[in-house]
């Protein structure tokens, strides 16, 4: 093996390289540019300056027999207009002294080549615009084509081509030394580099922001050797390098340190840090050893050293890569941090293909408010089995770590046991000297059979795979359990596990990597004792996927609760019956432990799910599950929280960007004892029910739980969402809160089929459209009272046989529920229904309906009872529209209950086509009915019945399908109290002011002229037509009305003693003009009347527009001709 660690024996004679002061501070240009070569001449006292030179486009060529900079002295190249780059080459055998100050005038970068070396001594400094390298190379490439060669100056060839776009390719034969000892700045931003054969930097380079290239790069692979004195390719440096840039928003710079033998030594200093982010640092080689940049044989890093690629406000850390192909030894501190106020940690690497060691290394690359970094380092493999152990040892400490010594390493399952069992800490890891990915391999069962709590760490730095049917259990105590692959955070790594089984007996289970993949795999931690259960913690930064019935449970059979279950993964797939579970024993008094699931997409399928339960007196855990986006249950998958005792279930709550459930999958929690069922929440975006269904039951005296859904948009599709009670607790509220929400063919409900009463229902939605005989219900089948149900929405659309319900079912004794409607705009009933009904003891319940719109065809709004009374029908509405056999009743049917009230308040009111409104009692009285609206219509322009109103029907079927509008509150008991009350708006003004049209129109040929000519120069004239509001039959005739009119006079005052009973009445004279038109004549006939003959009573009176009251011999309702007759009961 090599031991780089001989290079330190050289360092003190590269220092020696360093010549003394001398004489030899000349500056001499040579004559191999001939008339465009170099002049120096005096700048000032101190300072030199350097004309001349050959100009190529923006380069300008010098050629010198000697370089120096003499101390306190000052160079200065000048810098003519457009030149960007000065390059000065030495063609003598002296190497260059910088004791002094070397400048530009100008912003050119400038280029020196020696290859004797060059030496910048302490009180060195550059005075540069732009950028500077300095190398002892022959010569520099030019293009494919431009050379310009210090050591065969004659075949150079000046081009107009930028130098070092590709330093390393161009670079050629560096043989000589760069010593630094002086403080060498560049402008932010600019390049600073020292390309030699051998470098030494015990001073400062320094470019903030900018680049740093340190390298010593030979022209052959030269070996290590201990002859005292540094190699071609050696790189040392005790000094500075900084790049660091701490101004507002600004990076830090990059830092090369590239030779075959590279040294940091003493308190060497490398910063690349920057106020918004760290910048790079990379010694010996790019990261993994990757790209052009020349790699290192053999790197080392002294304990003093420090490395730092900060962020220092914001921004993620910098990239540090240590690197060698065959030894690195790292022992400082490397720090990339991410930014205090936000960002993450950066990426640090140290690597060495055939040794590495970081004994006592200090790495940070964390994060104040972001994530942490990573520090990514060279493994072995590992393999755990029923063998001797090899290629490794133990530290024989607690806890007792594992390391191996060389690669594919084994670990005997007999001497992990044999630790645990003396309750010592075990811990696995696949180092960080090896070449291999890394992977811990559990080939065989490992078996805890003694002593106290024990702890089990596998740390890979790539995969941990644990071979099918291999069981890592515990029978004594707690066993803890920690696998965690990509322990050095460099990506990938993943634990696989099949068909096999982890017991930790109550311990903790901890499991991390990229991804996890368990496949018919049992991961345990049950307690059996009065200790609670450990945790079960899974974290893979990818995917997590449970396959063919593994199970993930937590248990307590005795007073201790169980752990608690932590699943986070990028996405999570539970498939084929594998399940997720947390739960209570019978006789157990522990609570269940919570289950939370995390990650950014979540799929159950074929009978997978998550859930809690509890058979003991202990309370259920909760579920929690939160997913950013689809949330996907299919196939009889679920999540559930169960009460099977005296304890109550656990609440599940579900947060989701998109929600689908399909193929009678769904969530419910459940009680079958005294405990209570737990409460159902979820908030989603957008939720999809196919085939499936939410639920919370009570099979006992236990409440259901509530089911409360947030939605932007919720769609049930042949599903349901209900609660119920079978015994004496209390069926759930369900509540909706969405957008719009579309129910096809399904059902919102809750039932009470015992004594205790169904929940309510209380619907917030902008848009509610109930198809295809969807119902929302709550119902009551035993002495519980139905739920209310409340709807507040903008609109709301019901049809193809669709209801909102309420009711009391046959041998029920509870009340049928309330039915509240909020609707901001139209509520709409398309051979749809809104109805309470009892078939049994108790009362249909009450509805109440506001709305801006109301329109129902064949719709029906019912309250109605068989044996209790009616229900109360309220309803305010601007516009109400009947059409369609359409039906508003509140009618008892069979016993002695009443009818409901209805009372109707509108603007208009329209009710046509045998759309009938009823309060009907069999023997109960009649219910009151009250429409009040400022426009009634009932079916007018329709059937065009001519017979006046007929006496009441007398069975009420026939109020049903007579092809008119009926308004009925009778009572069929012979008791003629019990009628109730019509109170309607008088509509007489429409029969009073509408007529009949002549069939025979006139011809428009006879009316109408066939030309209209007219000079262009007579000033237009108007025509204006004026009227009563109405149309005459035709244009020929006078409006008129068939309202009929006779005569009025007094009793004849001289018989006034004769019948004193007549002196109270008016006569109304039976006769009517032959036209038809109104009388209007005050001086009417009077006929001679004599005692005996017949006396005709006014029978209505008409207020015409002048406002007088004329007296008819018709009443008012009298049907006309076309007019279909509206009829009114009480």
């Amino acid at each position: 093996m090599i031991h780089f660690c001989r290079i330190t024996l050289s360092l003190p004679l590269v220092l020696s390289l360093l010549p003394v002061k001398s004489a030899l501070a000349q500056l001499i240009p040579d004559h191999s540019l001939g008339r465009e070569s170099s002049v120096v001449e005096p700048l000032n006292q101190l300072d030199e300056q350097i004309n001349g030179g050959a100009i190529r486009g923006e380069n300008l060529f010098h050629s010198f027999l000697e370089f120096n900079v003499g101390a306190g002295k000052g160079v200065y190249f000048a810098n003519p207009m457009g030149i960007e780059n000065i390059l000065s080459r030495v063609t003598g055998v002296n190497p260059s002294h910088i004791w002094g100050r070397l400048g530009v005038l100008g912003d050119a970068n400038l280029f020196l080549l020696n290859p004797n070396g060059i030496f910048f001594g302490q009180n060195a400094t550059l005075d540069i615009n732009g950028s500077f390298l300095a190398t002892t190379a022959d010569a520099i490439q030019l293009g494919s084509q431009g050379w310009f060669s210090a050591t065969e100056p004659h075949k150079s060839s000046l081009v107009a081509v930028e130098p070092g776009a590709l330093f390393f390719n161009q670079v050629a034969n560096q043989s000589g030394t760069i010593v630094n000892a002086g403080n060498l700045t560049v402008e932010p931003g600019e390049n600073l580099t020292l390309a030699g054969g051998i470098i030494s930097n015990t001073g400062q380079l320094r470019a903030a922001g900018g680049e740093i290239t340190v390298a010593a790069v030979s022209n052959n692979q030269q070996q290590i050797t201990n002859n005292k004195q540094p190699t071609v390719g050696t790189v040392s440096v005790s000094g500075i390098i900084d790049t660091s840039n701490s101004e507002n928003g600004q990076l830090g710079g990059t830092v090369q340190v590239l030779g075959d033998k590279i040294g940091l030594w003493e308190k060497a200093q490398i910063n690349a840090s920057g106020d918004a982010g760290g910048g790079t640092v990379l010694i010996g080689g790019n990261y993994q050893g990757q790209g052009t940049l020349p790699q290192a044989e053999a790197t080392y890093i002294s304990p003093e050293v420090t490395i730092n690629a900060d962020a220092i406000n914001t921004g993620d850390g910098g990239l540090i890569v240590v690197w060698a192909n065959e030894s690195t030894r790292a022992y400082g501190k490397f720090t990339a941090q991410g930014g205090i106020a936000a960002g993450n940690g950066g990426l640090i690497e140290t690597s060495g293909l055939t040794f590495l060691d970081v004994s006592g290394i200090k790495v940070d690359a964390t994060s104040t408010n972001g994530f942490p970094g990573t520090w990514l380092i060279d493994p072995r493999n590992i393999t755990i089995q029923n063998t001797a152990t090899t290629n490794g040892n133990f530290n024989n400490t607690n806890p007792n770590i594992f390391t191996p010594g060389a690669d594919n390493a084994v670990v005997n399952t007999q001497d992990i046991a044999t630790q645990l069992n003396a309750g010592t800490n075990v811990t696995i890891t696949t180092g960080s000297t090896g070449t291999q990915e890394g992977n811990i391999t559990v080939a065989d069962s490992i078996t805890k059979t003694a002593g106290g709590v024990a702890t089990l760490t596998l740390a890979a730095a790539n995969d941990i795979i644990v071979n099918s049917g291999v069981e890592i259990t515990s029978n004594s105590n707690a066993l803890n359990l920690s696998l965690t692959a990509n322990s050095d955070n460099a990506g990938g790594g993943d634990v696989v596990m099949t068909n096999g089984v982890i017991q930790a007996n109550s311990g903790q289970v901890a499991i991390a990597g990229d991804s996890i993949l368990l496949e018919g795999t049992t991961i345990a931690s049950d307690t059996t004792g009065s200790n609670d259960g450990g945790a079960i913690t899974l974290t893979a930064a990818n995917s997590l996927s449970l396959l063919n019935n593994s199970q993930i449970t937590s248990n307590t059979s005795s007073d201790g609760n169980a752990g608690r279950i932590e699943v986070t993964a990028n996405s999570i797939s539970l498939v084929n019956n594998s399940d997720i579970n947390s739960g209570t024993e019978v006789g157990s008094t522990g609570n269940a432990g919570a289950i939370t699931i995390i990650a950014d997409s979540l799929v159950a399928n074929n009978g997978s799910g998550a859930g809690t339960n509890t058979n003991g007196s202990g309370i259920g855990g909760q579920l929690n599950i939160t997913v950013e986006g689809l949330l996907s249950i299919e196939d009889s998958s679920g999540f559930g929280s169960d009460t099977f005792s005296d304890g109550n279930a656990g609440e599940i709550t579900i947060q989701a960007g998109r929600f689908l459930v399909a193929n009678g999958s769904g969530a419910g929690t459940n009680t079958t004892g005294t405990g209570n069922g737990g409460r159902i929440t979820i908030y989603t975006q957008e939720m999809s029910l196919q085939q499936s269904g939410f639920g919370s039951n009570a099979f006992s005296d236990g409440n259901a739980g509530e089911v409360t859904i947030h939605a932007d948009r919720f769609v049930m599709d042949q599903s349901g969402v209900g609660t119920n009670t079978r015994g004496q607790g209390n069926g759930g509220r369900i509540t909706i809160n969405a957008v719009e929400l579309l129910m096809r063919d399904s059902g919102l409900g809750s039932e009470a089929f015992s004594d205790g009463n169904a929940g309510e229902i209380t619907i917030n939605v902008g848009r509610l459209l109930m198809d295809e005989g969807t119902d929302m219900s709550t119902n009551t089948g035993g002495a519980g009272n139905a739920g209310i149900i409340t709807i507040d929405a903008e609109e709301v659309l019901l049809r193809g046989n669709s209801e909102f319900a309420s009711n009391a079912r046959s041998n029920s004794t509870g009340n049928a529920g309330e039915i509240r409607l909020n609707v901001r705009s139209s509520l709409t009933l398309d051979n749809s229904n809104i109805g309470t009904g009892s078939q049994g003891e108790g009362k249909a319940g009450n509805i109440s309906i506001t709305s801006q719109n109301l329109l129902l065809n064949q719709g029906a709004i019912t309250a109605e009872s068989t044996q209790a009374g009616g229900g109360d029908i309220t309803i305010d509405a601007n516009n109400i529209r009947l059409r369609n056999s359409s039906l508003i009743s509140s009618s008892v049917f069979d016993g002695t209950g009443g009818g409901g009230t209805i009372a109707i308040n509108s603007s208009t009111f329209l009710a046509l086509e045998d759309s009938d409104i009823l309060a009907n009692a069999d023997q109960g009285a009649g219910g009151n009915i009250t429409i009040n609206s400022e426009a009634f219509l009932a079916n007018l322009f329709t059937s065009g019945q001519t017979l006046a109103v007929s006496s009441n029907p007398g069975n009420f079927d026939q109020f049903r399908g007579n092809g008119r509008v009926d308004i009925s509150a009778i009572s069929q008991n012979p008791n003629t109290d019990l009628t109730g009350i019509v109170t309607i708006p008088d509509s007489s003004f429409l029969q009073h002011d509408l007529s009949l049209l002549s069939e025979k129109f006139i011809d428009p040929e006879q009316a109408i002229a066939n030309s209209c000519l007219t000079d262009s120069k007579i000033e237009q004239g108007s025509f204006t037509v004026t009227g009563t509001s109405g149309l005459p039959p035709t244009p020929n005739n006078a409006f008129s009305s068939q309202y009929h009119l006779g005569g009025v006079q007094p009793v004849n005052e001289n018989r006034v003693g004769e019948t004193s009973q007549q002196t109270q009445r008016m006569e109304i004279s039976p006769t009517r003009e032959a036209t038809g038109v109104i009388g209007t004549s005050h001086t009417l006939p009077i006929p001679h009347w004599q005692l005996g003959d017949p006396v005709i009573e006014a029978q209505g009176m008409l207020a015409t527009a002048d406002g007088r009251i004329l007296l008819g011999s018709a009443p008012q309702l009298t049907a006309m001709d076309r007019v279909e007759a509206e009829i009114c009961y009480n």
